[in-house]
């Protein structure tokens, strides 16, 4: 690349931490807003660049209501069920 080229070494190596910094974040936020069903975060996630922290701030904004909701199970799942009832279907992790 023509940009990095005459960049420092140290330079290249934040950029590169900063890269993989935003993809570790961006795929867990990706995975969470699909696995939500919210197709309005998953596009604002997918498009917008902002090295973590959108991702981060949709990953703990959604912690917190579920926190306050006291919900264990993402919308679309069932609740695990008590002992002793069937549950033909094992829980994702």
């Amino acid at each position: 690349m023509q940009v990095t080229r005459n960049l420092p070494t140290w330079a290249r190596a934040a950029l590169a931490v900063v890269v993989v910094w935003d993809l570790v974040w961006k795929g867990l936020a990706l995975w969470e807003a699909a696995r939500r069903r919210q197709p309005v975060w998953f596009v604002a996630l997918l498009v917008a660049n902002t090295a973590g922290v959108l991702p981060i701030t949709y990953l703990v904004l959604m912690r917190r209501r579920d926190a306050a909701a006291g919900a264990d199970t993402a919308p679309g799942e069932t609740p695990q069920t008590s002992v002793g009832t069937s549950d033909p279907e094992p829980r994702p992790l």
